[in-house]
This record gives structure tokens, C-alpha cells and sequence, in this order.
């Protein structure tokens, strides 16, 4: 995450025309949040540079990666000295998402789901102990650009969150990440072609047949192989070491929603609560939430008549050098 904070005096400069410093009563904290939603691609002199596209290119020196959410600083000005707490930072990741258009217009969730942007699920992220994928995940965070698209825009969403080597974008040159549109090739045409993806989406097997033409690792597991506890295990410790993410193919309406087979990335596991965080990229549909284990499970463990009745799952994501 990255935000400039900057103490400012109400209404009056911090100097005055002679050069002295001005009187400063009760600074106030401002977020300068703007350039976190610049979607303009770096330029080589920085300038429409979006924070995340400068966090990629300039990582060392203008990127604070916050490990922890229980975390203060202590910034100084005229002698004084605020704590920002780790509350604050916690409403900033919400306010991020929200202002990004992730909570427009979407539809009512079921009791059982619990909205990211809730005080409660503040709260799940907070005290989770397993969200390493959450950050490389938000500052990638897409909306599938069709109702069919959901894997294609989890699978964008995790490679480039690896920094997995991209193909050039014609409109982004000399810059390279993976789009909806590129990460589909002449490889991932003979696992699934275009017409049948366009039509009925993506199976969990060709998930994992499409993340394994990249040089990463990818296992796809079945809820039909898996226990329960297996899932809850496994998926909370990759959530929780760096390089590693989980894809999950569910059936929507097994916890609540509307209505078929979804894909979508999770971001973290609070075990206080045992609840993942989905972070739902059909974005015009519905909020990440935090949904319980054996439900999430649930939905998994579901037949899909489009991948020879065998039951949805996971798939287990990481770079070979993260092992």
C-alpha cells in the first residue's frame, strides 16, 4: 500500500512572504490518494504515474510494503508529532477498493457473506494472520470484462501479481503486463478455444492447464479429493507466505448468490472468524466478502456439467522461487 500523508495548517500557508514560518494551530492529516487511481501507465519522466505503477517501477525507493496491519509511524511537524494508526491504514485498503468502483451498484448480499467494506470485515482483516496475497492482489485487482471471463481475469490478476514476464501492450509501450486479451495465445487455444470460452467460460482443470503454459507452478484440486480440513489447511498456509495464491471455482448460488459456476482469487483467512476473503472480480455484481470455510467449501464441493460432472475446487498458485 501506498499513500503520501501530509500535515498541513487550515487555511494558511506554511510560510509567509517574508520566508518565516507561518503560525501552525491544529494541523490537520491529509491522504493524498489521487495518483492511487491514475490507470495511466508509468512514462519515463513519472508523471501520470499512477502509485502502484510507481510501486512496480521505483519499488526500492518510493514503496513502503506494510507487512502488518497492527502498525503505527510517528511523522513530526513544528515540534508535534501524530501516530497513525493501524485503523487508519485498515479504512484506507477499504477506502482504495470503494473508491475504485468496487461497491457500486452491486446486489444485495445474503446474511452469511460478509461485505469487505463492513466494520466487521474491516475488522476479519485486521486480526487475519494469512493475507500475503491481499496486497500484490489489490493493486491488481481487475473486472472480468465479460460475464464469461472470470477465469481469464483471476488468472491476470494472480500472474501479474507474481511479476510473472508479460507480453507488450501495443498501447502500453515500452511497458509489458498481462491483459484479458494477451493472456490468450495460440497455447491457451488448444486447452480452450476462444469460442467455447466466450460461450460457457472456464473449467477448474483448464484454470490450471492455462496458468501451466507460464513458469509458474499451478495444482489444481478437486473439493471431490479433498477434505474439508484439507482445504482450510492448505489454502490458509499459501495465504499466508509470499509468492503464493488460490484460485477457487465455486457454484454462486451454494452460498447465497446469484446464481452459476464463479472463479474468482482469495486474498486472506482471518482463523479467528474462519473466513476467506474473495475478491470477487465480477465487480459489477458484487463486493469482495468474507465468507466462511465450510460454506466456501460447500460451493466448491458442486458438480460442473461442463467439466465431465466432476465437482469445482481450487487451484494452488506459486512462483518456483517461492518454494
Amino acid at each position: 500500500m501506498l499513500a503520501w500523508l501530509y500535515l498541513l495548517p487550515p487555511s494558511e500557508p506554511a510560510s509567509n512572504e517574508t520566508g518565516a514560518e507561518a503560525p501552525v494551530d491544529r494541523p490537520r492529516l491529509w491522504l493524498r490518494l489521487r495518483s492511487l487511481f491514475d490507470p495511466t501507465p508509468a512514462s519515463a519522466s513519472g508523471a501520470g504515474c499512477g502509485a502502484w505503477a510507481a510501486c512496480r517501477q521505483h519499488r526500492t525507493r518510493t514503496c513502503y510494503r506494510i507487512d502488518k496491519l497492527v502498525y503505527s509511524s510517528t511523522l513530526s511537524l513544528t515540534g508535534r508529532r501524530i501516530i497513525v494508526s493501524a485503523r487508519l491504514y485498515s479504512l484506507l485498503l477499504i477506502f482504495i477498493l470503494a473508491a475504485s468502483g468496487a461497491f457500486s451498484e452491486t446486489l444485495k448480499l445474503p446474511d452469511n457473506l460478509t461485505g469487505f467494506s463492513s466494520p466487521s470485515g474491516e475488522g476479519f482483516l485486521v486480526e487475519s494472520t494469512a493475507k500475503e496475497a491481499y496486497f500484490p492482489l489489490a493493486s491488481n485487482f481487475l473486472t472480468q470484462k465479460t460475464q464469461a471471463y472470470c477465469g481469464v481475469a483471476s488468472i491476470v490478476m494472480v500472474l501479474n501479481a507474481l511479476n510473472v514476464p508479460a507480453p507488450s501492450v501495443p498501447e502500453y509501450e515500452p511497458y509489458r503486463t498481462f491483459t484479458q486479451d494477451n493472456v490468450l495465445n495460440e497455447h491457451t487455444e488448444a486447452i480452450l478455444p476462444r469460442q467455447v470460452l466466450d460461450k460457457q467460460g472456464m473449467t477448474l482443470d483448464q484454470i490450471g492447464a492455462i496458468l501451466s503454459t507460464q513458469p509458474i507452478k499451478a495444482e489444481v484440486r478437486h473439493a471431490s479429493d479433498a477434505s474439508l480440513e484439507q482445504f482450510r489447511t492448505q489454502a490458509s498456509s499459501f495465504l499466508s507466505k509470499p509468492g503464493h495464491f488460490v484460485i477457487v471455482n465455486y457454484l454462486r448460488k451454494a452460498i447465497g448468490q446469484e446464481k452459476g459456476g464463479h472463479i474468482s482469487p482469495l486474498a486472506a483467512y482471518d482463523e479467528k472468524a474462519d473466513r476467506f476473503l474473495i475478491l470477487d472480480v465480477a465487480r459489477y455484481k458484487y463486493p469482495p466478502v468474507w465468507v466462511k470455510t465450510v460454506d466456501l467449501f460447500g460451493a466448491m464441493n458442486t458438480v460442473d456439467s461442463d467439466n465431465q460432472n466432476r465437482t469445482r475446487g481450487y487451484v494452488l498458485i506459486s512462483s518456483p522461487s517461492a518454494e
